[in-house]
């Protein structure tokens, strides 16, 4: 039998409103993704006009060294969130992943405090010297980002995840507009504005993580740990590859536009929805 118009629109339209069907991630994501561009659209012609192209400089090495280090926050078993059968292992893994993160942002403040000013001399950076000590903030927000970006899309909260970069993108933009307007500020307030959006989406993604996160790792967690241990090595040679072609904050740039979903990039969400179980999809 041959639909008409009509009744394709009003089979699409059904399949749309299914609270469990592909179509409607797909719409929700598509909807929190077109409102973000909305938002930016309005927005960054006047923040162009309020910074300098310096200080839109500065930001962008800060958040390709963040992304550098944060694509690896978790150690990529973030990735594997999504794969178990039951919700236990799922549980177990999320643990995991949380201590990493945190374990890799104490490393990274160490790091930022008594070699900072070495590493950037090395790589002739030396003006972001003042900016290293917020390093370890923001990669330990990117990374809880990324763990609980991927226990929502577990429990497919499609709807969760579209509300967190919408509203990240507001904190975001509302921040630096703000701090330039009360306190006349240069690459510090994009640099503050960025990591306020930060906040902002981990605390939405947060509020559905029904998980207990301060037990302690138990073997249950480190046996996940091994059983999907190939994820992170595979991951290893990626971004070493990356490093080697593209320098350290090439990679960093690289990484934030293809794996990282904390960054104010849009998500195309078809790829997102069928790589589930494998990876995120390259933007």
């Amino acid at each position: 039998m041959v639909k008409f118009p009509n009744q394709k629109i009003r089979s699409f339209t059904r399949r749309l409103y299914m609270k469990e069907s592909f179509l409607s991630y797909v719409f929700t994501l598509m909807t929190g993704t077109a409102i973000s561009g909305a938002i930016n659209a309005a927005v960054l012609p006047i923040l162009s006009r309020c910074y300098a192209p310096d200080s839109f400089g500065i930001l962008s090495i800060f958040t390709g060294m963040v992304s550098l280090v944060a694509v690896w926050a978790a150690w990529r078993y973030e990735l594997a969130i999504v794969l178990p059968d039951q919700e236990e292992d799922a549980g177990a893994l999320m643990k995991l992943s949380f201590a990493i993160v945190v374990a890799m942002s104490l490393v990274c403040l160490v790091v930022a405090v008594t070699l900072g000013e070495t590493l950037t001399a090395w790589f002739n950076i030396s003006y972001m010297d003042f900016w290293l000590i917020l390093l370890p903030i923001s990669i330990l927000l990117a990374g809880l980002y990324n763990v609980f970006f991927y226990w929502c899309s577990r429990n497919k909260r499609f709807d969760r995840i579209a509300i967190a970069k919408v509203f990240q993108n507001i904190a975001t933009l509302g921040s630096q507009l703000s701090a330039f307007f009360l306190f006349t500020v240069g690459a510090g307030g994009l640099i503050s504005g960025y990591i306020i959006g930060q906040f902002a989406g981990v605390g939405i993604l947060a509020t559905q993580a029904e998980i207990e996160f301060i037990a302690a790792l138990t073997n249950h967690c480190l046996g996940q740990a091994v059983h999907f241990l190939d994820g992170p090595l595979q991951n290893l040679l990626e971004v070493a590859q990356d490093i080697l072609r593209f320098g350290p904050f090439g990679s960093g740039l690289l990484a934030r536009k293809r794996r990282d979903p904390s960054d104010l990039q849009v998500i195309h969400p078809i790829p997102l929805l069928k790589s589930i179980g494998s990876r995120y999809p390259g933007i």
